[in-house]
C-alpha cells in the first residue's frame, strides 16, 4: 500500500494545539510536526476514508465578507470589532484565529476569518457577553453591511502559519 501522508519536521512548536487535539494519528501530528500530504491526494474523492480521517479533528472555519456603504462606516465597523478581537485573544483559548482583512481591490469589503478548535467552540463563542454587546453595539450604530459567509471543516491540507 503507498504511503499517502508523511510527517516533516517544522520549527515552530504546536504543543497546546497538539494537547487539545484528538482524533486519528493523521489529526495529531506529534510536536514541532507538520503534515504533509503528497500530491495523490488531489485525486482522493471527498467521500474517501482518508479524506474523513483528515477531517476527523474538524476544526471550525468561517468566513464572513461584509461590504460598507462608505470607508468610514467600515472605519466605525472595525472600531467596534477591534475591541472583541482582542477580548477573544484573551478569553477564547479554543478560538485559533480571529482575523479581519480589507480587500485590496474595493476598500469598502472586509473579509473576517475565524478558526475554533470545534463548532461547539464557535458556538460557545456567539453566547459569551463580548460577542452580545459588539452585537448591540453593531446595532445601535445602526450599519448596514451586506453579509454573506460559508463555515467549513479543516481537512488538514496545507499549512496555516509558518
Amino acid at each position: 500500500m503507498r504511503r499517502l501522508a508523511r510527517v516533516v519536521p517544522y520549527e515552530r512548536s504546536h504543543t497546546s494545539l497538539s494537547a487539545a487535539r484528538a482524533g486519528t494519528p493523521l489529526a495529531r501530528p506529534h510536536q514541532g510536526a507538520l503534515l504533509h500530504i503528497s500530491p495523490l491526494m488531489r485525486h482522493i474523492s471527498s467521500s474517501s476514508r482518508l479524506t474523513k480521517a483528515l477531517c476527523s479533528h474538524q476544526i471550525f472555519v468561517l468566513a464572513v465578507w461584509l461590504t460598507f456603504d462608505s470607508v468610514g462606516d467600515r472605519d466605525s465597523w472595525l472600531a467596534a470589532w477591534a475591541p472583541l478581537a482582542s477580548w477573544v485573544q484573551q478569553h477564547e483559548p479554543a478560538t485559533l484565529t480571529f482575523q479581519a482583512s480589507v480587500a485590496d481591490t474595493d476598500p469598502l469589503k472586509i473579509m473576517v476569518f475565524e478558526r475554533y478548535l470545534t463548532k461547539d467552540a464557535y458556538l460557545s463563542h456567539r453566547t459569551t457577553d463580548a460577542f452580545k454587546a459588539f452585537k448591540a453595539q453593531q446595532e445601535h450604530m445602526n450599519l448596514k453591511p451586506s453579509i454573506s459567509g460559508q463555515s467549513y471543516y479543516e481537512m488538514r491540507l496545507g499549512f496555516n502559519a509558518r
